[in-house]
């Protein structure tokens, strides 16, 4: 896999979320592309009073195939609904140490970018 350092069609994974009812910053520390046009994002999360942690949101490139399905003008605004599901998702679920999450971009099913789907890989 072939690492870039600019972060591609607008992706950017740093938020903050809370988990456990406290707090946690996540930042996007690297970015990888995969050899079928996927790509991982590698994030360290930064809990309030606990042990950072890292992990990684695998996103397949037939997710990036219908990103523009999502709402927005731009490709950095459609980029930031699949964000908006992974707060929401964590928000849910919580996130454990040396997670890795699949994230999966497709058509209708209710959710903030027509259909995004996370889950643990």
């Amino acid at each position: 896999m072939e690492a870039v350092s600019f972060l591609p069609l607008g992706f950017n994974f740093s938020c903050l979320v809370r988990l456990d009812g406290s707090p946690a910053e996540v930042q996007q520390t690297d970015v990888q592309r995969g050899t079928r046009q996927d790509m991982t994002f590698f994030v360290f999360v930064c809990p309030q009073g606990q042990k950072p942690f890292s992990g990684a949101l695998h996103l397949s490139g037939s997710s990036l195939s219908h990103l523009d399905d999502c709402p927005g003008d731009t490709r950095a605004e459609k980029s930031a609904r699949v964000t908006d599901a992974l707060r929401d998702w964590v928000k849910e679920h919580g996130l454990s140490p040396d997670f890795t999450l699949d994230v999966r971009v497709g058509e209708g099913n209710g959710h903030p970018c027509g259909g995004v789907s996370i889950s643990p890989q």
